[in-house]
């Protein structure tokens, strides 16, 4: 069974988390698009069933809508809101551009998307797949996952 690490908090950056979208959902919306074959969308249906590591890195995938096309900027109206798991901040970058591509979301709709490991914001990662310093001070360089 998997066992999801998600974080104990509400709020990171100033900002209300989402409501994660049911995982039978989420399924359900990447099998669609996975019958399109979209690649981007068997690599999130990998994600979202592969069972948490303890010192996975895992991250907060969620959109908004987008204001220069008069959509809501509820969460949740674009794409579904989800937590996925991987063991290296590559895997997670990896999960972001997909995520992005499988949705067709431009920058309007993403916000920082956060990411944790051991129940601590440790990063965000920015639309262009860049990791920041929570606040976006620093780059952090996904090999060392040191800030530069």
């Amino acid at each position: 069974m998997k066992r999801l690490i998600l974080p104990r908090f509400s709020r990171v950056n100033g900002r209300q988390l989402p409501p994660l979208t049911s995982p039978a959902e989420v399924g359900e919306q990447l099998a669609g698009l996975a019958a399109f074959r979209n690649p981007h969308a068997a690599l999130l249906q990998t994600a979202i069933w592969r069972p948490a590591q303890p010192d996975d890195f895992g991250v907060m995938l969620w959109s908004v809508g987008n204001p220069d096309y008069g959509q809501s900027h509820d969460p949740g109206e674009v794409s579904p809101t989800m937590f996925v798991c991987g063991p290296t901040l590559r895997d997670i970058q990896a999960f972001v551009a997909a995520y992005i591509a499988c949705f067709d979301l431009g920058g309007g709709n993403c916000p920082l998307f956060p990411v944790f490991r051991h129940q601590v914001h440790v990063a965000d990662v920015s639309f262009n797949r860049r990791l920041w310093t929570p606040g976006q001070s620093r780059e952090i360089d996904p090999e060392t996952g040191r800030a530069s």
